[in-house]
This record gives C-alpha cells, sequence and structure tokens, in this order.
C-alpha cells in the first residue's frame, strides 16, 4: 500500500490543519483511492511560537492577522510601536 505523509510548516495550528487535511484527502482521494494519507500534526506541540510580542520581527504588528489576537494583554502592539503610536 502507498502512503503520502501530509506535514505542515512551522506556524500551522487547528483548526487550519484540519481545514487543510480535509482539503488534500478530497482531491487525493479522487485522483488516487489507493494511495493513504496520514496525518502528520506537529504544530500545537513542537511549532513555532512568537516570543516577546512579536518584537524581533520588523513591522509585525502592521502584517498578517491582527495583532490584537496574538497579544490581547499588550494593546496588540509591540513595544516599539507603543512608543511610536504614544509620541
Amino acid at each position: 500500500m502507498t502512503g503520502v505523509v501530509f506535514v505542515h510548516g512551522t506556524g500551522v495550528r487547528e483548526p487550519g490543519y484540519g481545514e487543510s487535511l480535509q482539503k488534500v484527502t478530497t482531491e487525493l482521494t479522487a485522483l488516487r483511492p489507493d494511495v493513504t494519507l496520514v496525518p502528520c500534526y506537529w504544530g500545537g506541540d513542537f511549532g513555532t511560537r512568537l516570543h516577546q510580542h512579536g518584537e524581533s520581527v520588523p513591522t509585525y504588528d502592521t502584517t498578517r492577522r491582527t495583532a490584537t489576537s496574538v497579544c490581547p494583554s499588550c494593546g496588540g502592539m509591540s513595544s516599539a510601536a507603543r512608543s511610536r503610536s504614544s509620541s
């Protein structure tokens, strides 16, 4: 039996992983019903984590997801952004 291992990137978490897995399963089954998809979810336990509210990532607070969803206790802003907004 042939298998395909589905491994995600370092920042992937649920529910995104489950959604992607379902899409890959659907497409793979349509193309190759004889192939088994083997999930490999590791992000929850071993994936990357954002430390220090994104301080090491230039313009983190203005890109991708809203910063408040990452750091509600700091108003969603890095200290550099807080400094800029308070001046």
